[in-house]
């Protein structure tokens, strides 16, 4: 796994066709989602909700830095330094990937792992987490995974969905999920394995389904998910990411960069 992206450039390549044509023909609107205006008048769903600067809702790193700053894309050394992890793991799902279901079993790296229920609900564990550490986590511990669209199927080209991640030095997963046909926000929250690099997390108050990457695939253009809707069924979505939008906002006051607990 730690060397998939450059053994597998055909499985990359796949990955990257979901979203390029999505990409390239984006445009934001006058109000870009979740900026200075989106949250005015919105509610969030999710757990122990809290207001930060009377409009962010759920999100505890939302008036730390500007808006734009969680439209950004990561770069792999700096979680390589927190964690420390000396190569990333790409987590690709489906047949041709490195996380494969066969029969009653689900192989990762072609190891066995167990069956496809205890794969579920070993997703559902490392998602289960405290929204109260969340929310208490300093602004200035949280770094920026990126703004991106869910991309259901090969073939949707107007996806409704879109999410906005951060981590936490100690590898808490928080953020917002927005559905523009419903107008619905949902709060984001769940945890990265430091074994394994596996992303886990759950929106809203839905504990029964659950989203699952790498946290390397989070810093890349195209992040390949495997969602799992209760215990038997699974399906793959790919994580597009948006690029900044313009924006004139003033810049709000600089918070330092996050420094390393671990020794």
């Amino acid at each position: 796994m730690d060397r998939w992206v450059e053994r597998n450039p055909s499985r990359i390549q796949h990955w990257n066709g979901w979203g390029a044509d999505f990409r390239t023909n984006y445009r934001y609107s006058r109000y870009p989602y979740f900026g200075h205006n989106f949250w005015n008048g919105r509610n969030l769903i999710g757990v122990n909700l809290g207001v930060h600067g009377g409009r962010w809702g759920y999100q505890p790193w939302a008036g730390g830095r500007p808006w734009w700053y969680w439209y950004g894309t990561p770069a792999w050394t700096v979680f390589a330094g927190w964690y420390g992890w000396n190569r990333p793991y790409y987590y690709d799902y489906g047949p041709g990937g490195n996380v494969v279901y066969q029969q009653d079993q689900v192989y990762v790296n072609q190891q066995p792992v167990g069956t496809p229920d205890d794969y579920a609900q070993s997703a559902a564990a490392l998602a289960a987490v405290d929204a109260e550490l969340i929310a208490a986590t300093p602004a200035a511990d949280w770094q920026a995974l990126g703004t991106f669209m869910i991309v259901t199927s090969e073939q949707e080209k107007d996806p409704a969905r879109m999410i906005q991640l951060a981590v936490s030095q100690k590898g808490l997963i928080s953020g917002s999920m927005y559905n523009r046909e419903t107008d619905k926000a949902y709060s984001v929250q769940g945890r990265v394995d430091p074994e394994t690099q596996r992303v886990a997390f759950t929106f809203g108050d839905r504990d029964d389904i659950v989203l699952e990457t790498g946290l390397y695939n989070l810093t890349r253009q195209e992040a390949p998910v495997l969602v799992h809707f209760g215990p038997n069924k699974t399906a793959t979505y790919v994580f597009v990411r948006l690029p900044e939008p313009e924006h004139t906002d003033p810049p709000a006051a600089a918070l330092p960069e996050p420094q390393s607990e671990l020794p």
